[in-house]
């Protein structure tokens, strides 16, 4: 390694001279490593040698030592805290081996909710488990999304997570849309105030990053909402992005207001702009009037931008070969996309290994050395910014004091409480403690947990017709796709099936019926209106959440994110990109109920 006496090593030197310093030690190699975000799955502290078959992974070990990579998201919910510390630890010293000594700076999909995909979000596992960011906003209050913030970015430093694949910040302004779940709804306004508050919980305070910030990747710039039918871009048919209502700029809003917050990384989306005679029919991390001229020009970004995962190989997930997300540039080289995204302005590849073709397109000079060294120059001060070259080890102890903690925990159900939106409420039949006791009530369940009932003491029978009660949960209407990867994206009609409207009607009629909807996507909720004793929607609550709103003990404060479409027919014939526009919504956005 190189001598701890040499002045990147040096901690009251600036910033600036560190990395200038760091620079001059590099080979080209070195370099181009550390312009790649790729993936880690992480395990016992000896797995560090090991492939992953299942991800396509290479051994950390390889990626590390051989390629020099010392970005990775990390993949896979966190269930001991232990392990997942130790596993850091050998990791940073296996990077702490190699000649320069670059310490790993790991990363992460959101891993707090309830919803998780493999590809856009882990599950939450040993820390505090909030609302979906939907729940957020259905609270409505910056300081409630600040306070998660905070908690999350302790949990994430104390497991050495330093940057955050998110607040994502697209608008939902298409209901079909698989991820609405992550966002914070389809209005830019809500958006961009509860943004900064986001930023400012995980980074801190302060201009800039520091020891103790978790940096924040604001994505999918300039607004990935915008998808033509809602299909997703991580697919073929999700590619195109299309604006009808004319309404770039409404997209763009909440990603002015989170740079103004001071977010430290941004995120291209995979869409491909149509209709935008300014903008190439190219995805937005291969388009240089977005990534160059928008966001570093008219917007004055300086910061570190991540192409989104997967855009220049095809690659194994879940056991599946899945086709690079080279939108609008499939028929281009993998060496021709790496030159386009490096023109772009991108300074790093999510989702990639490809050094040798960086490589390649500097030895053969159609890139020139200085180029990569802006990049890396921008990379590398974040790591130092972080305190990665300070101290990247973690304190055991520390982490099991600091993950998941009895009062991040409380905090957290409060937050699910909170964010429990009444729809319905007929002849004020909630709170169920003004009715009639649970001592004296006979309920029935529909995916709800018996022994939770129980132990508030109800009776739990068989059928609605033995019951006072009903409780029915159910999830928002999806169309599984094929495919293993594709199956895990909830897609397609908001519209329930006949034949679960048919069962719950049957149990609205033969009982009074609490209905609970959880509103990953806006859901199709009219066949239940007036037909249920109360109507719900919820955007991730656990069981003990819900019944303590149902039961009085805590009130439901949320407010609707985003409209309720009446019809699918509503949804089809609406504009892709403008907020509010299915027409005559069952409920509108800012809907909902409280208590007497």
């Amino acid at each position: 390694m190189v001598a701890e006496s040499a002045p990147y090593w040096d901690t009251s030197l600036p910033v600036g001279e560190r990395v200038d310093d760091l620079l001059t030690h590099m080979t080209l190699e070195e370099k181009v490593g550390q312009m790649f975000h790729w993936l880690v799955m992480p395990g016992a502290e000896d797995s560090l040698s090991q492939p992953n078959n299942m991800m396509g992974l290479e051994s950390p070990q390889d990626t590390i030592c051989t390629r020099f990579i010392s970005h990775f998201a990390l993949v896979g919910s966190v269930t001991d805290v232990r392990q997942a510390v130790r596993w850091h630890n050998a990791a940073q010293r296996l990077a702490r081996s190699t000649r320069l000594g670059i310490p790993l700076t790991v990363s992460s999909d959101p891993r707090h909710h309830f919803f998780a995909n493999l590809g856009t979000a882990a599950a939450a596992g040993s820390l505090s488990q909030w609302p979906e960011t939907l729940g957020l906003a259905a609270i409505r209050d910056p300081a409630t999304t600040r306070r998660f913030a905070e908690i999350a970015s302790q949990e994430y430093r104390a497991l050495g997570i330093r940057v955050a694949l998110h607040p994502q910040i697209d608008l939902a302004t298409d209901y079909r849309w698989s991820r609405t779940n992550g966002t914070f709804g389809e209005d830019a306004d809500l958006t961009s105030e509860l943004v900064a508050a986001y930023i400012r919980g995980f980074q801190g305070a302060g201009p800039g990053l520091s020891s103790s910030s978790v940096a924040c990747m604001i994505k999918h710039f300039p607004g990935g909402g915008a998808l033509r039918k809602g299909e997703d871009s991580h697919f073929h048919e999700g590619r195109i992005q299309e604006y009808p209502g004319g309404q770039f700029e409404y997209h763009l809003r909440p990603f002015r207001a989170a740079l103004e917050a001071g977010a430290a990384q941004v995120m291209p989306a995979y869409g491909v702009p149509t209709g935008l005679p300014e903008y190439p029919e190219v995805a937005f991390g291969f388009n240089k009037p977005i990534v160059t001229d928008l966001l570093r020009g008219k917007l004055g970004f300086q910061g570190v931008v991540v192409t989104d995962f997967g855009m220049i190989t095809d690659h194994i997930i879940m056991g599946e070969n899945q086709q690079a997300r080279a939108w609008g540039c499939e028929d281009e080289s993998r060496l021709d996309r790496v030159a386009k995204i490096l023109d772009a302005g991108c300074d790093q590849l999510g989702g990639e290994i490809c050094s040798d073709l960086i490589i390649e397109l500097v030895r053969s000079g159609r890139v020139a050395e200085s180029r990569i060294d802006a990049s890396v120059t921008r990379i590398l001060r974040d790591k130092f910014l972080l305190g990665l070259f300070d101290n990247p080890f973690l304190d055991e102890e520390q982490a099991t004091q600091n993950v998941g903690t009895p009062e991040f925990l409380a905090e957290a159900t409060a937050a699910q409480r909170a964010s429990i939106t009444v729809l319905e409420n007929a002849t004020q039949f909630l709170p169920l403690s003004s009715n009639s006791s649970p001592s004296s009530c006979k309920v029935f369940l529909k995916d709800f947990p018996a022994e939770i009932a129980t132990a508030r003491g109800f009776t739990v029978v068989g059928s609605a017709k033995e019951a006072d009660l009903a409780i029915v949960r159910l999830q928002a209407p999806y169309e599984k796709r094929s495919g293993a990867f594709a199956s895990t994206f909830h897609a397609g009609s908001l519209d329930f099936s006949d034949e679960l409207l048919t069962e719950v009607l049957a149990i609205c009629a033969d009982a009074p019926t609490v209905v609970d909807v959880y509103l990953d996507r806006p859901a199709v909720v009219t066949p239940l209106v007036g037909k249920a004793a109360a109507l719900l929607g919820t955007f991730g609550t656990g069981p003990d959440a819900l019944m303590d709103v149902l039961l009085g003990a805590a009130k439901p404060l949320g407010k609707l994110p985003f409209d309720l479409p009446r019809s699918m027919a509503a949804v089809d014939a609406s504009l892709t990109d403008k907020a509010h526009d299915t027409k005559d919504p069952a409920f509108r956005f800012g809907h909902g109920l409280s208590y007497p």
